[in-house]
């Protein structure tokens, strides 16, 4: 029984010392500046989000779109006509007019959709 004792608390020791130093060696994912812009990336994504829609045409697939695409989409947005932005063979953004966006009853959209065609 001591030696199962001896074994159990080794490998404790082990386990939780090789856990510390795989904590110490980890490092920030961002610089501080590579964190303001993707601050401010998130900040306009946000304040996009229900006048653009993530489409996934004839699949079920579940894209991922990072918060850089919103500078294509704010870039590739037109006044008065819907825009379609092609990510895939099957996945889409379709972003909606700047004047559809500025009515008074303007209804935000859902995020993403499944759409059968």
């Amino acid at each position: 029984m001591k030696l199962f004792s001896l074994i159990f608390t080794l490998f404790l020791f082990l386990v939780l010392s090789s856990e510390t130093k795989a904590q110490e060696t980890v490092k920030p994912s961002r610089t501080p500046e590579e964190q303001k812009v993707f601050d401010a990336l998130n900040q306009r994504w946000n304040k996009a989000l229900g006048t653009f829609q993530i489409q996934v045409v004839n699949s079920r697939i579940n894209p991922t779109v990072g918060v850089e695409m919103i500078e294509k989409i704010e870039a590739e947005r037109k006044e008065t006509e819907i825009v379609y932005i092609s990510l895939r063979e099957n996945v889409r953004i379709m972003i909606l007019p700047n004047r559809e966006i500025q009515k008074a009853d303007f209804t935000k959209i859902p995020y993403f959709q499944y759409i059968q065609e």
